[in-house]
């Protein structure tokens, strides 16, 4: 890169002219500002800069006075950046800013707006830059910028993100007092804006200043409280959610119906928010008419006798498919079990191995697509049987202790239910990768939109196979390198070789070889198919 042209020279413009001028690759900084005496003075500190007047309000001027520059950085007040950008693309060079601009949508007053300004940015303004060869980047100050980055970077060590919150302590001291390190006009006006929330699906407004959190972070010397601001993050967090932060928050939604006999179930819920039969036995389909296009189902076996629980649910999964074109993402099978204050024995309704047995097989016959979950209530020798017969969702290691998780040993004194496999999930994944299962750890459909509909398609028609057979490998692998026990390596390892041998499509195959290599050899991670 040769020469670049700065669009600002004021606080932060001047440093980010001054450090450009260190780089050995560029030869000409221009340091444009309407005030003239502002870029000449930046430059009598600098080898390499000239001082241009520019006037932010003439995209042609603009344009003319970073001539032959291949990068704009643009510096200036919000209310310009659509102009620096239209100048940017006009001369065919890229561009870059610290914070999203407004007013962009061009001609339609009604979407004048900071957030669909950022909307029109992603979604037009992105083909622009693409069809002229050119690549545009906003939001790369320190936050947004770097607080984006450390975000992805986060989640990238996570299976699944349900929340991401940004919170950012800016201070200095000094000897005299600073009210503001940049603008003070953009300050001020980001202190008086309603703030955005990305929540459930939904950028929100939040009041300036409100929600207050008091921190004790080592390197502030003092407890500092944080309050909403306006700013950019959970704009492009929100934006960019499928494609970079692995869906957050995520779109799923998972309630179990408990029973479906309705005189029991009122019964057993004869007060409180639980008690409407009606409300509850309908979540699922006010979640999708809200745009959740993940359900899940459940019974609690033993409530009532299986005969009916099993038709129930049945017919829950056949009403979701008729009405809203997409069945269960997920049946789970649990079983009443020993609880604080809580006998199985005092209900009529246990249900047998032989028979639970015979009702995961029926489930799996008739509802195929479904995934299918059962958890560490069951012991290993019924969790082992009821594999063969169509369980595609385990989990290992549980805790049902509120703050279980927290503690090196497993508290018993709070549990919701007696954990009757209490294996360790190295063992687990071991003993299912021994009997020949492939442990996968992938949320990779999440992440890349295949939900619903779409998900049911490639489900139903079998060609999920196709993306779960390489992300179970490649998940698998980061399982074994970060967490497995020497063991569970040797045996991972060798089951992997097998299985990347059963892959059918060669480039499939040899970028899944790519990937395990690079996720042994260098801790890369989040490959997806």
């Amino acid at each position: 890169m040769k020469k670049v042209m700065v669009c600002g020279c004021g606080a932060q413009g001047s440093t980010i002219c001054r450090r450009l001028d260190e780089e050995p690759n560029i030869e000409e900084v221009v340091c444009a500002d309407y005030n003239l005496a502002a870029a000449e003075a930046v430059c009598k500190l600098m080898k390499k800069g000239t001082p241009k007047q520019v006037n932010a309000a003439n995209v042609d001027e603009i344009a003319k006075a970073a001539e032959g520059c291949e990068l704009i950085v643009n510096v200036m007040p919000l209310e310009y950046g659509v102009n620096v950008m239209n100048a940017a693309l006009k001369i065919k060079a890229c561009y870059q800013d610290l914070s999203a601009c407004e007013n962009v949508v061009e001609g339609y007053p009604e979407y004048d707006t900071w957030l669909e300004g950022i909307r029109y940015m992603y979604t037009e303004y992105s083909k622009r830059f693409a069809e002229n060869g050119t690549t545009a980047i906003i939001g790369t100050g320190s936050a947004p910028g770097v607080m984006c980055v450390m975000a992805r970077k986060a989640v990238n060590e996570l299976d699944e993100c349900d929340t991401i919150a940004c919170m950012v302590y800016e201070g200095t001291r000094t000897k005299r007092f600073i009210p503001f390190f940049w603008s003070p006009e953009v300050a001020l006006c980001d202190m008086e804006e309603d703030a955005y929330a990305f929540v459930n699906g939904e950028h929100v407004r939040t009041k300036p200043f409100s929600h207050p959190i008091k921190r004790n972070w080592p390197e502030c010397g003092r407890e500092v409280t944080l309050v909403e601001h306006a700013h950019d993050e959970p704009v492009y967090i929100g934006f960019n959610r499928e494609k970079y932060f692995k869906g957050c928050p995520k779109t799923d939604y998972i309630l179990f119906q408990e029973t479906y006999n309705k005189k029991s179930y009122l019964e057993l819920h004869p007060t409180g928010p639980k008690h409407d039969y009606d409300y509850h036995t309908e979540a699922m389909d006010r979640a999708m008419d809200g745009g959740i296009d993940d359900v899940g189902l459940g019974v609690l076996f033993g409530l009532e006798g299986y005969q009916y629980e099993f038709a129930g649910l049945l017919m829950h999964a056949e009403h979701l498919e008729a009405v809203h074109g997409v069945g269960p993402h997920t049946i789970s099978v649990p079983r009443v079990k020993k609880a604080d204050d809580i006998d199985p024995d005092v209900f009529d309704n246990g249900l047998a191995d032989d028979m639970f047995q015979k009702i995961i097989a029926c489930i799996r016959i008739a509802v195929p697509y479904t995934g299918m979950i059962i958890s560490t209530r069951e012991s290993e020798a019924v969790r082992e049987k009821a594999l063969h017969l169509g369980i595609s969702q385990i989990s290992g290691a549980s805790r049902t202790s509120v703050g279980g998780y927290t503690e090196k040993i497993r508290p018993h004194d709070s549990e919701q239910f007696d954990v009757s496999d209490q294996r360790s999930l190295d063992e687990v994944v071991d003993w299912l990768m021994k009997m020949g299962f492939i442990p996968s750890f992938c949320t990779a459909c999440y992440r890349e939109g295949r939900t619903g509909d779409r998900f049911m398609s490639l489900c139903k028609s079998g060609q999920i196979l196709n993306c779960c057979h390489p992300n179970a490998l490649m998940t698998l692998t980061e399982y074994l390198v970060d967490y497995a026990s020497d063991e569970t390596q040797k045996t991972g390892y060798a089951l992997i070789e097998r299985e990347l041998n059963k892959i059918t499509n060669e480039k499939v195959k040899t970028l899944a070889i790519q990937h395990i290599a690079a996720i042994k050899a260098s801790n890369r991670r989040d490959f997806r198919f």
